[in-house]
């Protein structure tokens, strides 16, 4: 049993990695902020997380029971044969992050992986991992931040139930038996601090985050109060460049445009051969944030440019509000709609609706 513990706890560094590439997920950063993911994010977080199980039982490490030699996973398992693994641990960070739906999804895709492999507890894995799913989504509170110890609890109950469930369906018994000796407190230990690993590092992530954002919001105030001198005389053509061009000196994005609800304003960074002022809005998206005053995210067909080597592949199109009134948008521009952060978007946020003040200021001066 103790030569068991040092490996499996090595075998938990896979955590840093994954923690930290799911990170950069929108699906993820979604579900921590608790919103309602759409029907592709719902399904791509399950996958993800079903992959990572998959991942964890590949980093695992059987034991044969008859032989009492311990040796690394392969694409079949021995009839004696069961695994210490990881695989809990995607299965529990799925249901804590994102409920039952998610949660017994990815347990569904590990579980029927696990029980391909073959081996005397392979039904009692696959059940085990959908329970774990089940177990873990109980767990999953809405407006509410994970903790540590919910993290280390939840994966040491959900690895204590696969024991439990190991004894009462692997046949035969006595093989089930020495296997959950062996394996059962180190498989319980390791998955509950690797549950607790994977939420710390997550935590620290978004830590970081609410410092940049902190950053952003600063930013955004800096750039209003910059701003505020152009827009006071109204939104035309050469107050919306003059704003343009400042957004476009401190974030980094490709481009800055800025319409009223007719033609385009200005337009500042790359492209600006091909989209130019006073021409009409023609894209789709803008006309929807002119109609429905709501922020919207343009992938590349969606911004409808006829030049095909454009270099602007997405783009936030935010409105321009004046006492509840869409007067305009205001559009950043990037590469792809990879480099679209939940800071950035936090940023356009604050940003417009500092604007959509100064404009309100600009209509009140102007009556007065």
């Amino acid at each position: 049993m103790l030569e068991l513990f040092l490996p499996m706890l090595e075998r938990l560094g896979i955590i840093v990695t994954v923690a930290f590439i799911i990170t950069r997920f929108r699906f993820f950063r979604e579900l921590i902020d608790q919103k309602v993911l759409n029907p592709k994010q719902h399904y791509m977080a399950i996958l993800f997380f079903g992959l990572f199980g998959v991942i964890g039982t590949y980093t695992g490490i059987t034991y044969d029971t008859s032989s009492s030699l311990f040796g690394n996973v392969s694409y079949t398992i021995g009839d004696s044969e069961g695994i210490a693994n990881s695989r809990v641990i995607g299965i529990v960070a799925a249901g804590l992050f994102g409920g039952y739906r998610i949660g017994i999804g990815s347990g569904l895709i590990a579980g029927l992986h696990r029980f391909s492999l073959g081996g005397f507890t392979g039904v009692a894995c696959g059940i085990s991992a959908i329970v774990a799913g089940i177990v873990a989504g109980f767990f999953h509170k809405k407006k509410q931040k994970l903790k540590l110890t919910t993290a280390l609890f939840v994966g040491a109950l959900a690895e204590a139930i696969q024991m439990l469930i190991i004894l009462g369906v692997s046949k035969p018994f006595t093989m089930a038996w020495d296997l959950v000796k062996e394996i059962g407190l180190p498989m319980i230990v390791a998955n509950g601090v690797g549950s607790a690993l994977f939420l710390l590092i997550i935590l620290s992530v978004l830590a970081e985050e609410e410092k940049a954002g902190a950053t952003q919001a600063q930013k955004a105030l800096k750039l209003a109060e910059s701003t505020i001198a152009h827009l006071r005389k109204g939104l035309n053509t050469t107050s919306a460049y003059n704003v343009c061009m400042m957004i476009y000196e401190e974030v980094n994005v490709s481009a800055i445009a800025m319409t009223d609800r007719n033609v385009i304003l200005a337009h500042v960074g790359k492209a600006d051969d091909h989209h130019q002022s006073l021409e009409p809005i023609q894209t789709d998206a803008t006309k929807e944030v002119l109609q429905s005053g709501r922020m919207l995210i343009a992938n590349h067909p969606d911004i409808q440019c006829k030049v095909p080597d454009c270099p602007l592949g997405a783009a936030v199109i935010a409105p321009l509000k004046r006492r509840n009134e869409v007067v305009g948008t205001l559009k950043f521009y990037v590469r792809s709609e990879k480099e679209i952060s939940n800071v950035l978007l936090e940023l356009i946020q604050g940003l417009t609706s500092l604007l959509g003040q100064q404009l309100e200021i600009a209509e009140a001066e102007k009556s007065k």
